[in-house]
């Protein structure tokens, strides 16, 4: 990684809201705090294929992480007596983890609904819990976002690692689909 690339991380981060509950107003039904999800890596010793491999296990503790906040999410949807809950659903794909979502459900339902289905269960709680609902919402999309950034990050380094080349872009040629890669 180039000292620039670096200050430009920095300069997006620069511009993000504090990931801290202060200012905001929370319900009776306290809203969990989750801290914010980041990584840190160390650039100085960055060399050879040991500093992929170190970042590899980085990532992937990151994913964890991040998992590990979705399943206390879960959890923490179904301490009410309310027919709606998040679960968390695992799905087991070509790359060197899952893919891992939390979905909304209602029970005696057989199928995953969006957090907009639930608003004939939701009005008849009290506001604070549908408050509650929707911060668990919000935060799922989040983690979902999150667990999907870092778990196409572990895989793309594994492929470097496996390959010694990192997928950059893909091109249509001719109908073709081009994978360029560097060299």
């Amino acid at each position: 990684m180039s000292s620039k690339s670096v200050a430009s991380g920095r300069d997006l981060l620069a511009g993000l809201p504090p990931c801290s509950g202060a200012g905001r107003v929370q319900a009776v039904a306290s809203v969990p705090s989750f801290s914010c999800s980041s990584v840190y890596v160390d650039i100085k010793a960055f060399k050879g294929k040991g500093a992929f491999r170190s970042l590899s296990r980085q990532l992937a503790d990151s994913v964890a992480q991040i998992r590990d906040a979705m399943n206390s999410l879960a959890l923490d949807t179904t301490r009410f007596e309310v027919r709606c809950y998040l679960r968390m659903v695992e799905e087991r794909g070509r790359g060197a983890l899952g893919r891992t979502r939390l979905r909304w459900c209602i029970r005696g339902q057989a199928r995953y609904v969006r957090f907009e289905a639930l608003t004939g269960i939701l009005e008849a709680l009290p506001l604070s819990v549908v408050e509650h609902f929707r911060n668990c919402d919000v935060r799922a999309l989040e983690l979902n976002a999150l667990e999907s950034v870092m778990r196409q990050a572990v895989d793309q380094v594994e492929s470097y690692l496996r390959n010694g080349a990192l997928r950059q872009r893909a091109e249509i040629v001719r109908g073709r689909t081009v994978l360029q890669q560097n060299r």
